[in-house]
């Protein structure tokens, strides 16, 4: 119901009732609360209160694929290519990766300017996705 406000303009609302959520010590998933606010912060947007929020969730739970991802996503856009890296490296050791984090895998591969990582992203995406947008995105924009 929360991410329904977020996702209808009532952000500061939802914002409210997830911070609400995520400091109640007895609630067993405040990483849940801190994620749904850091995704909710993105939608606003306000990039560094959702690296916040999510930086906050993965100290509940370190396991969260998708704040990993996230914060992949969101150091890969500040150009810090080793550390959006490290959380997309953590994600795939809990995950599987779907067309979206090979893509990032890709792009976060050319920041670093690792042709070898970023062949064998393409390579995967090839094999496990090779109809996807993804791919056709990869393709198109190798050098």
């Amino acid at each position: 119901m929360v991410s329904y406000i977020c996702e209808n303009n009532d952000k500061s609302k939802a914002m409210e009732l997830f911070l609400q959520a995520a400091s109640n010590t007895n609630n067993p998933q405040r990483e849940i609360a801190y994620t749904n606010a850091g995704l909710c912060s993105l939608r606003i947007p306000d990039i560094p209160d959702a690296k916040n929020y999510f930086l906050l969730a993965l100290e509940v739970q370190p396991q969260n694929k998708i704040v990993l991802f996230q914060l992949a996503k969101i150091y890969y856009l500040n150009e810090q290519g080793d550390t959006a890296y490290r959380y997309l490296t953590e994600y795939s050791q809990i995950a599987q990766h779907t067309p979206d984090t090979l893509k990032l895998g890709i792009q976060i591969s050319r920041l670093n300017k690792t042709k070898k990582l970023e062949n064998s992203y393409i390579n995967i995406l090839n094999s496990q996705f090779p109809e996807s947008a993804q791919l056709t995105w990869s393709v198109a924009t190798q050098k």
